[in-house]
């Protein structure tokens, strides 16, 4: 993929260098009216073009200069939007960076105290001079174990290059590179919102659908769940009130695996009067599977991509509506928005709110897939008593037993997989540091683990990787994302909802169930959350056709991680069906591909 801009500075110059694509819509320059040195570049598009004093005409850039002038240090709280952006102001001699809220943009920058180089495409700045391309060992080895500690919120694959975290701001001014938060809806000792003020989330629901509609959105990634259904209903209702064409859904099918929701979502779509199309799992692009096409096209991303149905997805996508469609709104964010985390239960078993905590197991146990007991192992068990025995430990114990505390404490040393290669301590001592570090570090408040948990939703590595390598996955394909619960006003109230709200009558996420209940009343949905599996019978197909290609594993014994013998003989026993590791198998081969992608760069 082209990358799309670059802006470098040496900090002994006068002024910057910048790169754009012009040809690119998503990209918009302009420099000050009255100051042709200064100039605003941004990636990504605003909402809201109304509560702008410019012209209909004006350019996003022409946009952020008017809100510059107006709030400055403010600037991106008051935007709305999915943007990474630069500002150089040339009258005080200082850069002012920015990302939306959610990173719905990628913004990854090379910093050495004497240069920065900021781009929203980590190829951009590998090819720039002085930038090293070794490989960041403790991120990659943290992939292969499926693990994302807070510490990878600024962090790439690559040791040299950072990442502006979603809702942070960057300045340079007077040799000295600083940057902070400039949104947190979940500050310290925040308070639930009172309930008449949470019944308002429909409204923002609307406003956030409303935007991405006015923004140009003309499809749906459609599942058979709640969450992209309601953003279904509720495209469709603006769209017959304002006499617009209909939302296209794109949805999946997955049949003969348990998780097949191909009937609802044609049923959706009949109720709804809109359009659909669906596409199969096993369908072939050209002579590929769905696997080999994943692992052709993983290279596309800044980083390993999971998702084995990603990059056949963006091809179906393409073609759905006869290649007429080129953006997309996501489900994406229903999760973290009305489904209530696993600390919660913690909270609740610390304040002796034993009632509720049978509730929210009673809620969780209808949502979930799997038995009531697997249930209440990990809300009774995992989230609840463990912990209250690791914080006894700590405190009684602890001062006069260490090795009693450590034995109690949840996140002691993990057992490696046997083909790690555990030879290097100091790495795996820098993964053990990183995973404590992310824990939450008090309980016992009402609400601390919790609201944690939702300020970390801001910044989480995991939502971070998913949604900048689908922005590649699907820029690539000429598709644009758009996410409507990660709408900035929606998630300032949402994520102050009192979590009692999302399990009335005893159902997980009560307030979208109500919502499509009142307006999809003829549609039953399932209860049961479905999850999409990689099937094995695929996996051990083509996965074996692709390792056999690879010749078993290069890059990453290179990068020193794993031992090579023992990793192919884990590899070849998956192939050989004598075990059912397919999520770690399916790791090694995206990571192995990623790896052999990024290598020619060096």
């Amino acid at each position: 993929m082209k990358p799309t801009w670059l802006f470098s500075w040496e900090l002994d110059q006068q002024a910057p260098a910048i790169e754009y694509n012009q040809d690119d819509e998503t990209i918009s320059f302009a420099a000050f009216p009255e100051n042709g040195n200064s100039f605003v570049l941004i990636e990504g598009f605003l909402f809201d073009r109304h509560n702008f004093k410019a012209s209909q005409s004006a350019t996003d850039a022409e946009r952020v200069i008017e809100y510059y002038k107006i709030f400055r240090q403010d600037l991106f709280l008051k935007l709305r939007g999915a943007y990474s952006l630069v500002i150089w102001d040339a009258a005080e001699r200082c850069l002012i960076a920015g990302r939306d809220h959610m990173g719905q943009i990628p913004f990854y920058y090379f910093w050495n105290q004497k240069r920065i180089i900021i781009s929203s495409s980590i190829q951009a700045l590998l090819k720039q001079p002085g930038v090293d391309h070794s490989f960041n060992r403790v991120v990659i080895a943290e992939y292969l174990l499926d693990r994302y500690p807070n510490a990878q919120r600024t962090e790439t694959c690559f040791q040299q290059l950072q990442r502006l975290p979603p809702a942070h701001d960057l300045k340079i001014s007077c040799q000295q590179l600083v940057s902070a938060r400039y949104w947190d809806p979940i500050p310290p000792g925040f308070q639930w919102v009172e309930k008449k003020a949470a019944a308002c989330w429909i409204d923002l629901f609307e406003q956030a659908v409303q935007r991405c509609i006015s923004a140009g959105a003309d499809s749906l990634l459609m599942s058979g769940g709640l969450d992209s259904v309601s953003i279904a209903v509720m495209a469709n209702k603006i769209n017959q009130y304002s006499n617009r064409q209909p939302i296209h859904a794109i949805s999946g099918a997955f049949p003969n695996t348990g998780a097949d929701e191909g009937e609802v979502q044609a049923a959706v779509a009949h109720a709804l009067n809109i359009p659909i199309t669906i596409w199969h799992y096993d369908d072939q692009q050209g002579n590929k599977s769905i696997l080999l096409e994943s692992l052709d096209m993983i290279g596309v991303g800044p980083s390993p991509n999971y998702n084995f149905n990603q990059s056949y997805t963006s091809r179906h996508m393409k073609n759905a509506g006869d290649g007429n469609l080129s953006k997309a709104m996501w489900g994406t964010g229903g999760d973290e928005l009305f489904y209530i985390d696993f600390s919660w239960a913690t909270d609740l078993f610390f304040s002796f709110r034993l009632i509720k905590l049978a509730q929210y197991l009673y809620a969780y146990s209808t949502y979930e897939p799997g038995s009531a007991w697997r249930s209440a192992r990990y809300i009774y068990w995992r989230y609840s008593m463990r912990p209250a025995l690791s914080s006894v430990a700590g405190k009684l114990l602890g001062r006069f037993y260490p090795a009693a505390r450590n034995f109690l404490r949840p996140n002691k040393n993990p057992i490696y997989p046997a083909w790690v290669n555990d030879a290097d301590h100091k790495l795996w001592d820098s993964i053990n540091d990183r995973r404590e570090a992310t824990s939450p570090a008090t309980i016992g408040d009402i609400g601390s683990r919790l609201g944690q948990y939702k300020r970390n939703i801001l910044s989480s590595p995991r939502i971070m990787d998913t949604i900048e390598t689908r922005y590649f996955f699907f820029r690539d394909t000429g598709f644009s994302s758009f996410y409507p619960f990660f709408d900035l006003d929606l998630m300032d109230l949402a994520l102050r909802i009192n979590p009692v709200e999302f399990i009335k009558n005893g159902l997980v996420k009560s307030p979208l169930r109500e919502f499509l209940q009142t307006n999809l009343p003829s549609v039953s949905l399932p209860y049961k959350k479905t999850y999409y599996p990689l099937p094995h019978n695929l996996l051990r197909e083509e996965g074996k056709l692709a390792w056999l290609a690879f010749g078993g594993v290069h890059e990453l014994e290179k990068i020193g991680i794993i031992d090579r013998n023992l990793l192919n003989k884990f590899m070849e026993s998956y192939f050989n069906i004598k075990h059912e590791g397919y999520d770690q198998t399916w790791r090694i081969l995206a990571i192995e591909a990623w790896l052999r992608a990024y290598r020619p760069l060096d």
